[in-house]
């Protein structure tokens, strides 16, 4: 039986880009965001994440038995094949599944090709996983106590983007959490901030995120109002959101 990981993520999306980064194909960034922080105590050298084992679906899954011999799904991807996956709409096509394979190997990453029993078990009956899981540790989240002060020779530089940070507080979806971070990573954020009354699931944030949580460096906060008021008193403007009738609309 395949035993459930202490820490996970699960999709094609997720699983590609943990390992895009790990491979340094892609950049999270983390050594220049920190710079924008300040902290009570400093921050260390951004660390990856370890990744351990990658689970990925046998394609002809004709047996649910967990000790039937494995059968690699992937085999020679031939460029003029049909990419649509054989048996389970679910399961990316074989091009991706090539890459993915590619990316651990590169990795020395060992493979081990099970049930789709096997995989749902560990993400829950629920989840879709796209027939892939990466066992790996919990990502290193820095806890910060505001932004630091942004010089004014920067502020007149109109060529250069200001920092943006997206801060989240009281989100108990884990599913729009990773939404959020999605959107952030998609419109430049330069982070996420997030208070002590967020309690992530990162399998769940990961996949929903649709691998975005690889790339968008992460902060917690210990009290998000201290945050927000010290950071306003360094010069940051802060913007609210709300769907309250009384809300002031900034467009």
């Amino acid at each position: 039986m395949v035993p459930i990981p202490d820490h996970f993520v699960y999709g094609t999306h997720a699983v590609h880009a943990m390992l895009s980064v790990a491979a340094g194909q892609l950049s999270k960034g983390e050594a220049d965001t920190n710079q924008i922080f300040d902290t009570l105590e400093p921050l260390a050298p951004p660390s990856k994440q370890l990744l351990h084992k990658l689970y990925a679906q046998r394609r002809h899954d004709r047996e649910q038995d967990d000790k039937t011999d494995l059968v690699e799904i992937v085999g020679d991807v031939d460029d003029n094949s049909n990419n649509e996956p054989e048996s389970d709409s679910t399961l990316p096509s074989k091009s991706t599944l090539g890459a993915i394979r590619d990316l651990a190997t590169e990795l020395k990453i060992p493979i081990e090709y099970v049930s789709k029993r096997a995989i749902t078990r560990i993400v829950g009956p629920m989840n879709v996983h796209n027939g892939l899981v990466l066992s790996c540790s919990e990502p290193n989240v820095p806890r910060v106590c505001s932004l630091k002060p942004w010089p004014e020779a920067d502020k007149t530089k109109t060529n250069r983007r200001m920092p943006l940070c997206v801060v989240l507080d009281q989100l108990y979806d884990q599913y729009n959490i990773g939404n959020i971070v999605r959107t952030a990573t998609f419109f430049g954020a330069s982070a996420v901030v997030y208070s002590e009354h967020v309690n992530p699931q990162w399998p769940h944030v990961a996949r929903s995120s649709a691998g975005a949580l690889a790339l968008m460096p992460l902060y917690s906060t210990q009290s998000l109002l201290q945050f927000i008021i010290e950071s306003k008193a360094r010069g940051w403007t802060v913007v609210g959101t709300s769907v309250r009738e009384q809300a002031t609309n900034i467009e």
